[in-house]
């Protein structure tokens, strides 16, 4: 299970308020160490502040929340159609997702998958958890009955006469990867208490 990661040391730990009042007073006549010291923020924090460099004390989050919500729908979308996804494909995903949408993240190039810690940060944000999927057949996930057959069946037919396509037109789509009667379950993302 993922830790909550406890920060070990005391660097960064100002306000951006501080920042201001630092600045403020390396504004007034300070020296920046002087400034630096009495406030408690790094000289060269304040420097490149001083110097118009924009410093961020806080954490920046990788999508915005535009972005960001697009994937807690999209996990719980496909716990819906039974394809939960793991902690490892939803740190693909966001790679990916960051990869594909250009924007600047700190996720591991190499490996392709984002941070452990992002996604126990990103699961508490959007109330998802980590839990062991419950096996499911096809035909109770489906809803395969006799209703369900036929309906498939009439919409079946009124295409195959509406377009006029032959058998060798036909292809088998139905490579979805569950299981008849599955054995194991994995771990999957999923919504708090669903």
């Amino acid at each position: 299970m993922m830790r909550h990661y406890i920060k070990k040391s005391n660097r960064k730990c100002y306000s951006q308020q501080e920042l201001e009042l630092a600045f403020n007073e390396v504004s007034s006549g300070w020296s920046i160490a002087a400034a630096a010291s009495e406030r408690g923020i790094l000289r060269t924090t304040l420097q490149n502040r001083v110097q118009k460099n924009s410093v961020d004390t806080c954490f920046q989050r990788v999508f915005n929340e535009e972005q960001e919500l697009a994937l807690p729908e999209y996990i719980v979308d496909m716990e819906k159609r039974l394809s939960g996804l793991t902690s490892k494909e939803l740190r693909e995903l966001a790679f990916d997702f960051a990869e594909q949408l250009g924007v600047p993240h700190p996720f591991d190039r190499k490996t392709g998958l984002a941070g452990e810690q992002w996604l126990s940060n990103f699961m508490e944000r959007h109330e998802l958890s980590n839990r062991k999927s419950e096996p499911t057949s096809v035909a109770r996930g489906s809803g395969f009955n006799k209703v369900a057959v036929d309906k498939f069946f009439d919409v079946y037919d009124h295409y195959k006469t509406k377009y006029n396509f032959s058998a060798s037109q036909i292809y088998n789509v139905d490579e979805t990867g569950f299981t008849v009667n599955p054995k194991t379950s994995t771990r999957v993302i999923a919504e708090r208490g669903t």
